[in-house]
């Protein structure tokens, strides 16, 4: 009630509880979502790189096809220049088919990325994210073996895409 007026006044705004409350509230959600969606942005640039070793995959299967069961691609085609894949020079720094092995294993396939875009856990920008996806043949057919960074890829550790052979 105002004392000169003698009316009853109207409450207006918010009490400091209410709007402290609503701040907490905002905090929780934010603590949760934030580590979700720099999880969920990690796995999609993950997921580029994969995207792109399958390509190389393919390409590796019906060269060894068309072939008749080689267990080498020096004869690959289709490829851009120096059995190069096509990707996204922002986020990959290369992207090849080893032909005869002499980095690797021969058809290996092996896709770097670029620093800047997927970090390495190491936190040293130097080092660089690679996976390599290194066939073996068993009885005419091709088992692809997926690698990050040198070191076999758990299913767990690198996310994979449905229906893609990782």
């Amino acid at each position: 009630m105002h004392l000169k007026t003698g009316k009853i006044s109207k409450k207006r705004g918010f009490s400091l509880i209410e709007l402290m409350i609503v701040v907490a509230i905002i905090g929780i959600l934010a603590a949760i979502a934030v580590p979700a969606y720099t999880n969920y942005v990690s796995k999609s640039k993950i997921s580029e790189l994969l995207s792109v070793a399958h390509q190389g995959q393919l390409a590796v299967n019906e060269y060894i096809e068309a072939s008749g069961g080689a267990t080498d691609c020096t004869g690959i085609t289709g490829l851009g220049s120096g059995n190069s894949l096509p990707y996204n020079p922002d986020h990959i720094l290369s992207a090849w088919v080893d032909p005869t092995g002499s980095v690797i294993a021969p058809c290996a396939v092996i896709v770097t990325a670029n620093p800047l875009y997927i970090p390495a856990g190491t936190g040293n920008p130097a080092t660089q994210t690679v996976i390599f996806a290194i066939p073996t043949f068993i009885k005419g057919s091709i088992v692809w073996n997926l690698y990050s960074n040198g070191t076999p890829a758990v299913p767990a550790s690198i996310p994979t895409l449905p229906g893609r052979g990782f």
